[in-house]
This record gives structure tokens, C-alpha cells and sequence, in this order.
């Protein structure tokens, strides 16, 4: 049998992971329809809501997660992630896990993908898996912040 006060903290976490859940839905969706509505859409292609929603069934845990280690909200992360990467379906997305078009830069000292975007042939950051890219948005996003 697990000591009173373990149980008790279970039952905390589980509650405020709950609530964080009913929040995180709310203010997504909130968020996502201003970006959809007021986003200028440089994408030819039209996303779909059906789409968004997979999207964020799919990704919203490494958003969560990261906004517990860095404090970037989730939906930040996925609104970014989805207009960036197509809903994971952009080439750039689909061939380097770069969900939010993460360039090279000076610094970067993994895998590279060129990929013609603004110029041709950019240097972008190439992933092992999407939450590599989750992960190093957030790095980029804390080393990058200008005020």
C-alpha cells in the first residue's frame, strides 16, 4: 500500500494536469482561430481545421512539455509549428523534422538540409524527430529574445 501523502500528491497532479488540459484547449483554440483569421497567409495551399486538429492531437504533449521546462506557451510553439510547417506537411517539415523553419544561423553545429525558401539554397537545422525540433525551438526562442 503507497504512503497517504504519495497518493495525495497523485491525485494533486492529476487535477492541475486536468486543468491545465481545459486551459490549454481553450486558449489553442482561442489563438488559433485570430491566426487563422488575421494571419496573412504567404501559404498557397489552404489549411484545413481537420488538419489542425490532428496536428495539435499529435504534438500538443512535446508543447506541454516544453512549456513546463522553458515557460513558451504551447500554443505559441503549435500555432508557430502549424503555419510554419504546413501541419507537418511542408517538404522542408517533412524532410528534416524542422517544424518551425528554424534557419542554421552563425551557431548551429548539427545536421544542415538546404532548402530554397527567401534565397535559394538556405540552411536550415535538420532534426532526428519532431520533438528534437520542439526542443531546440525553445533553446532558439530563450537565446534569441530581443528586447
Amino acid at each position: 500500500m503507497e504512503p497517504f501523502y504519495l497518493r495525495l500528491f497523485i491525485e494533486k497532479k492529476f487535477v492541475i494536469l486536468s486543468l491545465m488540459k481545459e486551459f490549454f484547449y481553450f486558449f489553442f483554440f482561442f489563438s488559433m482561430t485570430f491566426i487563422l483569421l488575421y494571419s496573412k497567409g504567404e501559404k498557397k495551399e489552404e489549411i484545413e481545421i481537420q488538419n489542425v486538429i490532428k496536428y495539435v492531437k499529435k504534438y500538443a504533449l512535446f508543447a506541454v512539455e516544453e512549456m513546463e521546462m522553458s515557460g513558451i506557451p504551447a500554443s505559441i510553439k503549435l500555432g508557430q509549428g502549424i503555419l510554419e510547417s504546413s501541419v507537418g506537411n511542408s517538404s522542408l517539415a517533412k524532410a528534416t523534422n524542422n517544424h518551425f523553419g528554424i534557419k542554421c544561423g552563425k551557431t548551429w553545429r548539427g545536421d544542415v538540409y538546404y532548402h530554397d525558401d527567401d534565397l535559394p539554397k538556405e540552411c536550415f537545422r535538420k532534426y532526428n524527430s519532431v520533438r528534437e525540433s520542439f526542443n531546440d525551438h525553445s533553446k532558439f526562442l530563450k537565446n534569441n529574445v530581443i528586447l
